[in-house]
């Protein structure tokens, strides 16, 4: 993953537009995680949270959702077309909130964070511990945490069945990454995030464990895996290693029906559900 500034020119390049474009799905696979993040906000009416990496907005609109109007909600993103859907969305909902486009950590906040809340925004720091010392500074005292990021690609069926189906179809396989390096995966390692936020100053830091299925968009094997070519890996090594997008599409559909058969096409997936205090 490149680095801080070369993300922020990533996130609003033609992935922005993607995003963007398909806020609507990505959120409709991604929906089982609000509840999950929020859990630990119900019954506690917070002052001020802020969403990080909230992309087009569904989990700040769903904090404000639970939480009412006494709540003031800041999104935090570098993407500047999905700051632009959330607003969208904020406005044809009625509520009021506040979108802030660039680095999480040099945004100035006000009032403090009472709570900090991000579904898979927390893994793209180039060096995550200054990051979250900078964040944990602009919480409240005993401000709650509450993330999700993914468990390690293999775990997660949904991104690596359709990688791995294209694979034969490459002169050599890609590169190991890093796993450390910030992306979706960088924080997998539990062993890691246990140790960089208590370094960064958060308290009772927890990771559980939480594993089941996403449903991939599209009523057809053809309309999943169309969608599943030009997101996530696959479409990475379509861009980087010119891998042939009907071959592609053709492999990852065979490989969604061996594993699914019917719509609904379910996939499994594993995150773990990070909570903490500051």
């Amino acid at each position: 993953m490149p680095d801080v500034q070369t993300q922020e020119d990533y996130w609003n390049s033609e992935t922005g537009d993607f995003w963007a474009e398909e806020a609507d799905r990505l959120d409709a696979i991604l929906a089982p995680f609000l509840d999950l993040i929020l859990a630990p906000l119900k019954g506690e009416t917070y002052g001020h949270i802020a969403d990080l990496g909230c992309g087009a907005g569904a989990l700040t609109l769903a904090a404000a959702q639970q939480q009412g109007a006494g709540t003031k909600l800041t999104g935090l993103d570098l993407s500047g077309q999905m700051l632009a859907v959330a607003e969208q969305r904020a406005a044809a909902a009625g509520l009021s909130m506040t979108f802030v486009q660039g680095d999480a950590t040099a945004a100035e906040l006000d009032p403090p964070i009472d709570a900090l809340i991000s579904r898979f925004g927390i893994m793209f720091f180039e060096e995550p511990l200054p990051a979250y010392q900078k964040l944990h500074a602009k919480m409240a005292p005993c401000g709650l945490f509450s993330a999700v990021c993914w468990q390690e690609m293999l775990k997660n069926q949904w991104l690596s069945l359709p990688l791995q189906s294209v694979l034969p179809l490459l002169d050599a396989p890609p590169e190991k990454p890093d796993p450390h390096a910030p992306g979706p995966f960088a924080f997998a390692d539990k062993a890691r995030v246990t140790g960089i936020l208590p370094e960064a100053g958060f308290k009772e830091v927890a990771m559980e464990p939480w594993e089941g299925t996403l449903t991939l968009p599209g009523d057809t094997l053809e309309a999943a895996s169309a969608f599943m070519v030009y997101m996530g890996p696959v479409k990475s090594l379509i861009r980087e290693r010119g891998l042939d997008p009907e071959k592609a599409q053709t492999a990852v559909a065979k490989a969604i029906d061996a594993a699914c058969g019917a719509a609904p096409f379910k996939l499994g997936a594993a995150v773990w559900h990070v909570t903490a205090n500051a």
